[in-house]
């Protein structure tokens, strides 16, 4: 049986559709991940995220009871810390008692900005009375200190997946 001039063209175009839809689901994305404590190191929660995005963990300081906020950026497909809050001056010098750390004055704190950002493992540990939170954006924040359990350690990590599996993984491990 002979395939027509049209028909050839048709299956060619089809075939060359199929291998770009391919190739799209199977690029890998960035998924921001939040992995509660060892020994099995659960995925509790799963975010998309694109380059350069901001990520912030905040929480109110358990000594100082002010907002205090790590801020990340996603560069070179990994988390890098680009600066931290404090709510006091007193929290700031809590962490750096001999003022080595170039700081700035901002509306209701002061920064500490790292020039460059830095890698570095992200873990924290949730403790029972403190508000803790993820930030994505500007405005939207997920509530950790809800969603996990009290006096639980949690990681955050980003995984690469193929775009489908992230898209599965997202919905089975996202935040509604």
């Amino acid at each position: 049986m002979r395939i027509h001039g049209g028909k050839k063209r048709g299956l060619a175009a089809m075939a060359a559709l199929a291998c770009l839809a391919a190739t799209y689901l199977a690029w890998p994305v960035p998924l921001l991940q939040v992995r509660t404590g060892p020994p099995d190191s659960r995925l509790s929660l799963a975010l998309p995220l694109s380059p350069g995005q901001r990520i912030a963990v905040g929480f109110v300081h358990s000594l100082y009871r002010v907002v205090q906020e790590e801020r990340y950026v996603l560069r070179d497909g990994d988390l890098q810390l680009a600066s931290v809050f404090f709510g006091s001056f007193d929290a700031l010098n809590y962490y750096d008692p001999l003022g080595l750390l170039p700081h700035r004055a901002r509306q209701g704190g002061y920064e500490v900005v790292m020039d460059p950002p830095r890698r570095l493992p992200v873990h924290f540990a949730l403790a029972h009375s403190t508000p803790i939170w993820l930030r994505l954006h500007q405005a939207d924040s997920v509530r950790l200190d809800q969603l996990l359990k009290a006096n639980q350690g949690f990681a955050l990590q980003v995984a690469h997946l193929p775009r489908a599996a992230a898209w599965f993984v997202e919905k089975t491990h996202g935040y509604n």
